[in-house]
């Protein structure tokens, strides 16, 4: 979650002209990453479950 603020503040110092283009992918991958990560383990989890 830390990841997540960092990149929110700053992105919020971009060109307010970014707002829709760079800023909007990078905040996209910054929410990603965690969420990814937390999915991966979760199925790690049910597969351990199932073996």
């Amino acid at each position: 979650m830390i990841l997540v603020t960092d990149i929110y503040q700053l992105t919020n110092i971009f060109p307010k002209e970014e707002i829709y283009g760079l800023t909007s992918q990078i905040r996209r991958c910054a929410v990603s990453i965690p969420s990814n990560i937390i999915l991966l383990k979760d199925t790690e989890e049910m597969a351990t479950r199932i073996i």
